[in-house]
């Protein structure tokens, strides 16, 4: 069972309590805690957990998370507690008894007890007392808690007696209708046969035993163990020798391990007390079953406490951050600033003490430390490192006598003596701080690294504290002197003063100190100055120069001179104006090159340069040349664009220059007043100017040349040479533009020679632009415009509404032409808006003119038809010489078509001149074809066309790769709309076909197509055809077919080798794998085929034999009329090679055709001659 948070032993006797039962018989609380365990999950800590011990119930409160442990009254509620302080605890218990949700009918019903009980508890007329049920405590943060110890009610009547089971030692009630056994395992009680009699002796019977016995059955009752352990608490160390008891009831001593055992205790809680010396007594509540062994640990804290202080041993003064610890033991801590540490909960009695601080020594001191007290101790460091040196004057380098020397947080301090000499003989070793601090110096810090049981020296420089700060100026004009040295006379401290001529000099020491100032060309200034202690002296100091000048200032023309000039000198705040005679004078200036600006209105400044020398007097004359200024810049009046090389020319002065690449010029040295200005440029107008100069006034003139030539011309239209009048023509650049006139004539001047952009723009053209180089006076162009109207238009044979290519569509009145495409179409374009004719002329037709409104800026749609003025007729016969009635004429490439009357008779009217074919064609008849050639406006007759009966082609189509029938291959006329389709077994019949060669195209999907020459025979032979499937990437096929059914073929693949030996090259066909390209060993075959991969570079070559080389083989191939057929991938139409049927053809073997596969798969096809290895390369 988890520790409690408080325990309530309310100590009420059974029998004045009842069970709360779900059924007759049947108590909540049952022996294993079922029911207690479902309302501590429903309601937490608000559940008082009861437990049953002989005649008394006490109630505990499970621990609460984070909540400490302790045993805590607790009190009963009143009722003014439900809506005062408690009044949250019950709402809350409230809010968690309404969200339960029982999971079976036990707990529904358990639940339902519960929420009435609580109801009648806590509701606004209560029929029980709240205090019956609920108790508060008070948990570790003082506030009050609620626990609800439920299922229990008082009893308004007498109470009923109560009985325990000796069998289950279960307590209930014994109610008058109740038989006498118990309610939970059913045993019987002893029955009463006489009730009065029998109790008086068993009142009797049951004193005397209880007295009698009560010894032994205390004796020889079941007890319990408690055993343990004893620690300390610093460090959970055990501790042997420490008491350990029970009341009165035991006792013990614990181990060397702190462990101890208490024999022979009664169930239930108690209380083990632990005591021992130096340590203060300590308690812990142990519960014990009945024979049961109970655990507890017990924890003493020691009663003594050390106070005491870290010093150094060498100057008893304070240590600070010195670690203490006590021996073999955990306890710890640190000085404080003061030196002064304290340890509480140590054991009474003797400890050691080990002090440790950077650069002491390790120190151990025993202190024996009294019980229940205070003790103090004094821990002593020394260091083991010798220190000494000396303290001097920053200024003199003289001694320091008592200066003040500390050791920064050692503890340690001294005094110079009068040679400025310190030591510390017991230093602590490693880096340590010495602050040295003396009056009128300022404190320094320095670090020194000490070892130990070494010697060390230190040389310590002190600055005063003091500091003399100032200015040092000119004496000419009072302004601020840079570079100047202030030192301190007898010392080595000097300073400069900056560009603002501040200086300060720091590290002084109070006392009259001699300072000098010194500066390059000026006279050394020297004086006393009295430093106060505690404070900054200022003090400022005035140096004057050593040289002078004087001079006098002229006009540089006339050298007359110029009074008021105002003379500087540069760098100095000081000016001087000439007098009457132009004369100046200054003194006090510094030795040294020195720069005079002479400034005097009308006049440029001056300037001039000197070498002033210590205490002599220089002279000096100074021209100034007036100070007139002419600048401006010469552009192109039309174009506004500079012009480079202009002459200007300034009169009367005679001064001249020319303008530069921007156009720009200026005129220095000019005298003021009006002047007349002269501006001249190749290809341009002079132009002269007055303009007032100004002394100090400084104005850009804009100077605009106008061109000497002009540019006239023409604006026409391209196509008919017309004039455009109101077209605007545009100077590009320039405002310069002109419109021309009725006859298209336009005229611009004002042109300088060069390239002039022109933008040419009238209504209904296309804008123009060009460039024109003008070099003459008047240059004369013409300028032609485009028109922004298209026309587009198709021609096209009135007869059979075909486009007519190749005729002409011109324009009348222009040069436009064009000729229509393969589709009789056309596109005019750059023509002007407005009423046009057009003409059109083909070859075969008579020449058409057509008028129409061509839009002006659009594009306008012409149609026109052409139609022949030729007429050609004919009679169509049979065989027999009978007319052929329906026959049907066909004008060959056009739908245009006549039917026959019912003697062959037809006209077709309306043809173009030329020669032109005719298709005639009947049922049951072949189609023929005759040409004629017609003139315009002729007719022609054709006289009789014989038609002769139809023939028929049959055969099959098979797969080339495999000699499998092909299903649904197209085999169409080429010329004619004859055509047929093969069945599941290849087979076709194809008839109407004519009775001499004919083209047919053979076609299916996933084969290459080919259009292959036919022979109708009178025996209506069949034909074999066969198709390649569609090839991979370098694949290559080779198919063999013969016409002789009766004979039969050999092919076979070889490789040629170097050696002129022939040796087999294996290639897979996709049917049986052999070597050779026959698809079966039978006769008849009349296909042989195999597919074979470029991929290996060599020679190949292909042969052909009758089966088994008989003795006719060469008459066989002959007979056969063999045909080999090789496609490649890539290739629109297979090469064809047919075997030789003349007298040549003698030898047993064919060599159709040889390759070659070079490097990188490209093939070369070689024709073999006689000898098979003499070969000629076939051209494409």
């Amino acid at each position: 069972m988890p520790a409690p948070l408080a325990r309530l032993d309310l100590s009420v006797r059974a029998s004045d309590f009842h069970r709360l039962a779900l059924e007759p018989g049947h108590p909540v609380l049952d022996s294993n805690r079922v029911h207690s365990a479902i309302v501590t999950r429903w309601l937490g800590r608000f559940a008082a957990v009861p437990e049953w011990h002989a005649s008394f119930v006490h109630w505990h409160v499970e621990k609460e998370p984070g909540a400490r442990v302790e045993d805590l009254p607790a009190e009963t509620v009143a009722a003014a507690d439900v809506r005062g302080p408690l009044r949250a605890e019950f709402e809350e218990l409230q809010r968690q008894l309404a969200a339960v949700q029982p999971r079976n009918v036990t707990e529904r019903r358990l639940h339902h007890l519960l929420t009435e009980q609580f109801r009648r508890a806590t509701g606004p007329h209560p029929d029980i007392e709240p205090s019956t049920q609920f108790v508060k405590y008070q948990d570790g943060t003082g506030g009050w808690r609620l626990a609800w110890c439920w299922g229990y009610q008082p009893q308004d009547q007498s109470p009923i007696p109560a009985a325990i089971c000796p069998a289950c030692r279960n307590l209930f009630r014994l109610l008058p209708e109740r038989q006498r056994t118990c309610p939970e395992c059913k045993a019987r009680l002893p029955v009463k046969r006489f009730p009065w009699v029998r109790a008086i002796a068993a009142s009797v019977a049951l004193i005397v035993a209880l007295i009698c016995a009560g010894g032994v059955v205390w004796y020889f009752s079941p007890r319990g163990v408690i055993e343990g352990l004893v620690l300390r608490e610093a460090d959970d160390r055990p501790l042997s020798g420490v008491s350990v008891s029970v009341g009165d009831r035991a006792r013990t001593v614990t181990d060397a391990q702190g462990r101890f055992q208490l024999h022979r205790l009664p169930a239930g809680s108690a209380v083990v007390h632990a005591e021992a010396m130096g340590y203060h007594a300590a308690e812990e509540t142990a519960t014990l079953e009945r024979g049961a062994r109970g655990q507890v640990t017990i924890r003493l804290k020691g009663n003594a406490r050390l106070v005491g202080r870290a010093v150094n041993g060498a100057s008893r003064l304070p240590l600070p951050d010195t670690q203490i610890s006590v021996v073999d033991g955990p306890w710890t801590t640190t000085s404080a600033q003061d030196g002064t540490f304290q340890l509480d909960g140590l054991p009474g009695g003797r400890v050691t003490l080990r002090g440790q601080r950077g650069g002491f020594p390790e120190h151990l001191l025993d202190v024996d430390l009294s019980s229940d007290g205070t003790t103090e101790a004094t821990l002593q460091l020394t260091g083991l490192a010798r220190l000494a040196g000396q303290v001097q004057s920053a200024i003199s380098e003289q001694p320091i006598a008592n200066a003040k020397v500390i050791m920064v947080g050692c503890g340690l301090e001294t005094t110079t003596n009068a040679q400025g000499l310190f030591a510390f003989p017991q230093a602590p070793a490693g880096t340590v701080t010495l602050e040295i601090s003396a009056a009128g110096f300022r404190t320094e810090r320095v670090n020194k690294e000490l070892v130990t049981e070494q010697d060390h020296s230190l040389r310590v420089v002190l600055a005063g504290g003091v500091s003399l700060a100032g200015r040092v100026v000119r004496a000419i004009d009072r302004q601020p002197l840079g570079g100047a040295e202030v030192r301190i006379l007898g010392s080595k401290l000097a300073a400069k003063s900056d560009p603002e001529g501040l200086y300060k000099l720091t590290g002084l020491v109070p006392g009259t100190v001699s300072v000098q100032v010194i500066a390059p060309g000026f006279r050394s200034e020297l004086a006393e100055v009295p430093l106060e202690p505690g404070s900054d002296t200022s003090r400022n100091f005035v140096l004057k120069g050593t040289a002078a000048v004087s001079g006098r200032v002229v006009d540089a023309q006339t050298q007359r001179p110029l009074r008021f000039a105002e003379v500087s000198v540069r760098g100095f705040a000081i000016k001087v104006k000439t007098d009457a005679k132009g004369t100046f004078h200054l003194v006090e200036l510094p030795s040294h090159v020195a720069r005079l600006d002479v400034v005097h209105a009308g006049y440029q400044d001056g300037q001039v340069a000197l070498r002033l020398e210590e205490g002599q007097e220089t002279s000096v004359e100074v021209q100034l040349a007036a100070d007139g200024v002419l600048r401006g810049v010469v552009i192109d009046a039309a174009t506004q664009a500079p012009l480079a090389d202009a002459t200007i020319e300034v009169q009367p002065q005679g001064v001249r220059t020319q303008s530069g690449p921007n156009g720009r010029f200026v005129l220095n040295g000019l005298r003021t007043g009006i002047v007349e200005i002269e501006v001249n440029a190749a290809g341009s107008e002079p132009v002269r100017l007055t303009h007032d100069i100004v002394s100090g006034k400084l104005a850009d003139l804009v100077i605009p040349l106008a061109g000497k030539l002009a540019l006239s011309g023409q604006v026409v239209h391209r196509l008919t040479g017309k004039p455009v009048p109101e077209a605007t023509v545009a100077w590009r650049g320039t405002k310069a533009r002109a419109k021309t006139d009725a006859e298209g004539r336009f005229r611009i001047e004002r042109i300088r020679p060069g390239n002039v952009e022109l933008d040419v723009v009238a209504t209904g053209f296309a804008p123009g632009k060009l460039s024109v180089a003008v070099d003459r006076a008047e240059t004369q162009m013409e300028i032609p415009l485009d028109g922004m109207a298209v026309v587009v238009g198709r021609v096209t044979d009135q007869l059979t509404g075909a486009g007519i290519a190749g005729a002409e569509v011109l324009l009348r009145g222009t040069r436009a032409k064009v000729t229509t495409d393969e589709e009789g179409r056309f596109r005019m374009e750059q023509l002007l808006g407005g009423p046009a004719e057009f003409e059109v002329a083909a070859t075969g037709y008579p020449r058409v003119t057509s008028k129409l409104n061509v839009l002006p800026q659009n594009e306008t749609t012409f149609a026109t038809q052409l139609s022949g003025t030729a007429e050609v007729s004919g009679q169509v016969i049979d065989e027999e010489g009978l007319p052929v009635a329906r026959a049907v004429a066909t004008l060959a490439g056009t739908a245009y078509r006549v039917t026959a009357d019912d003697q062959g008779r037809f006209q077709l009217r309306g043809c173009r001149a030329g020669t032109v074919a005719l298709e005639l064609s009947a049922d049951g008849y072949a189609t023929a074809e005759v040409s004629a050639t017609l003139k315009m406006g002729e007719a022609v007759s054709l006289g009789t066309i014989r038609l002769e009966s139809a023939r028929a082609l049959r055969g099959w189509v098979l797969n080339a790769a495999t000699g499998e029938p092909i299903e649904g291959a197209r085999i169409a006329l080429v010329r004619g709309n004859r055509q047929a389709v093969t069945n599941r077994e290849g087979r076709f019949q194809l008839d109407g076909v004519p009775p001499r060669e004919f083209a047919a195209r053979v076609a299916a999907t996933g084969f290459v197509s080919e259009e292959l020459q036919f022979t109708a025979n009178n025996d209506r032979a069949a034909s074999l055809i066969a198709l390649c499937p569609e090839l991979k990437p370098k694949e290559i096929r080779f198919v063999l077919t013969w016409a002789n059914p009766r004979i039969d073929l050999d092919a076979h693949l070889y490789r040629v080798q170097p050696v002129h030996k022939h040796q087999h090259v294996w290639r897979q066909s996709p049917v049986d794998g052999t070597l050779r390209l026959e698809l079966s060993s039978g006769d008849g075959a009349r296909l042989e085929t195999a597919s074979f991969i470029a991929s290996e570079a060599g020679k190949y070559e292909l042969q052909v034999a009758a089966r088994d080389l008989e003795h006719d083989a060469a008459a066989h191939i002959a007979a056969a009329q063999a045909v080999l057929k090789v496609y490649r991938h890539g290739d629109r139409a297979p090469k064809v090679f047919r075997a030789r049927t003349d007298a040549e053809a003698e030898k047993p073997v064919w060599h159709p055709v040889g390759l070659e596969v070079k490097e990188g798969g490209e093939l070369s096809w070689y024709e073999y001659l006689r000898n098979v290895y003499s070969v000629r390369l076939i051209k494409p």
